[in-house]
């Protein structure tokens, strides 16, 4: 499990995807009613809020292996980042804000993943982690295309803590490879992790 819980997670959808509402939003209300509300600045600031709650309620129940638990609030942080990155794509984007949103995104996915694999479910967990992979990979390239606009240089701790993320994602397929019994897959995740 990654220890790093700093940002939100940003998970892009199409205009018809519903993602799953979280189970504490009342049943009268709708995806459209959210995305609606999350066009307000404050109220897109309470799911971003919410979605890292969530996120490190998760990373809790993960450590006290309460897996089953853990993915529900995984899953429920994915939700309201959705809702809130929606909502976002209808005004206009801060590029550092969608790095930072897909960094957390990364992470979740990561996490997921691992609460998956801990309960046995392995193929969900390799959906999970291929996810992740591509996020924090995306993630780094935008990171650099950035930086080169501006004319900027890529800050080393920016980068570094990406491709450490990119790096335990890699090692944590490669474990999922093991308990699949996958040696030879297993050997060139570990090589790339490296």
């Amino acid at each position: 499990i990654e220890q790093q819980e700093e940002r939100d997670a940003s998970v892009a959808i199409g205009d018809n995807d519903v993602p799953h509402l979280p189970s504490a939003i009342p049943s009268n209300l709708s995806y459209r009613d959210f995305v609606s509300a999350a066009d307000c600045a404050d109220v897109n600031v309470l799911l971003l809020v919410m979605s890292s709650i969530l996120f490190r309620s998760g990373n809790a129940h993960f450590r006290l292996k309460h897996f089953e638990t853990a993915c529900r609030d995984y899953s429920s942080a994915q939700s309201y980042q959705s809702i809130r990155t929606k909502a976002l794509s209808n005004h206009g984007i801060n590029e550092s804000l969608v790095i930072e949103d897909a960094k957390l995104n990364g992470r979740v996915r990561n996490n997921m993943a691992s609460a998956l694999s801990k309960r046995q479910l392995y193929e969900e967990a390799r959906a999970e982690y291929t996810k992740a992979l591509q996020i924090k990979q995306s993630t780094l390239e935008a990171l650099h295309k950035t930086t080169r606009q501006k004319g900027d240089s890529v800050k080393d701790m920016d980068d570094k803590n990406l491709v450490s993320d990119i790096a335990s994602t890699f090692h944590n397929i490669g474990l999922l490879r093991l308990n699949c019994d996958e040696a030879a897959k297993a050997e060139k995740a570990f090589k790339q992790s490296l």
